[in-house]
């Protein structure tokens, strides 16, 4: 096998700091990010720093905003109740959306002890969900964790956990923005997908220091082993 080039560390840092990237620019990327996840206050604190203008008005955020901190709070008929109010069209063009806040009520039954009552709304959600065996078959992961005494502990404890509700959190974002013919991603999420492919490609020409999911909130580029 031919070994790949290999490009130090030093000499791609002196190709990245060649890039030059306004300020301006690098500000219109952090307001988006900011606006599509609903995060107003933070944006309004930024424009105010920066002058960087929003693409929408601020205020619009507010419902998304309280509907995403609704769901991280475990309080998902409150979201259900927001999100008719916001959009009372948007669970009957998406029924799915609809069944993962319901699945993600019954997680947090469970996660409380109301044994009994998360059992019989578990019976009311298998009759949504009757006739679509994808739905069934999550539906049925949840149902497993009545098998554990300790939900952290079991090999489900990913339903338990703070980032289950941020993953529905996102769906629920990410549909509302799409109603609203908004983007249903910001674009530094666009721009990072961009860059993992890239470096996916030239992976297979040259061997460079790469920048990793897992190295995001550092930044630390990193050499990853040859491929056999």
């Amino acid at each position: 096998m031919t070994q790949k080039k290999r490009i130090t560390e030093e000499k791609w840092e002196q190709l990245l700091n060649e890039q030059v990237v306004s300020d301006k620019d690098l500000n219109r990327l952090v307001m988006n990010y900011l606006v599509t996840e609903g995060f107003k206050e933070a944006a309004e604190e930024f424009q105010k720093e920066t002058g960087t203008l929003p693409e929408v008005d601020l205020e619009e955020l507010s419902s998304r905003r309280e509907i995403r901190q609704s769901i991280n709070e475990g309080n998902i008929q409150k979201s259900v109740e927001l999100i008719n109010e916001l959009d009372p069209e948007l669970f009957d063009n998406n029924p799915n959306l609809y069944f993962h806040l319901q699945k993600q009520k019954l997680i947090e039954l469970i996660k409380s002890g109301n044994q009994q009552i998360a059992l019989e709304f578990a019976q009311e959600l298998g009759q949504l969900c009757e006739g679509n065996e994808e739905l069934l078959n999550e539906l049925d992961e949840v149902m497993a964790l009545f098998t554990f005494d300790k939900l952290d502990n079991s090999p489900l404890s990913f339903l338990v956990d703070n980032s289950q509700r941020q993953s529905v959190s996102r769906e629920v974002n990410s549909s509302i923005l799409s109603t609203q013919k908004q983007e249903d991603e910001s674009k530094i999420e666009q721009i990072l997908k961009t860059l993992f492919y890239c470096q996916e490609e030239l992976d297979k020409k040259i061997k460079f220091p790469k920048l990793t999911k897992e190295n995001l909130p550092t930044g630390n580029l990193v050499f990853s082993e040859e491929k056999k």
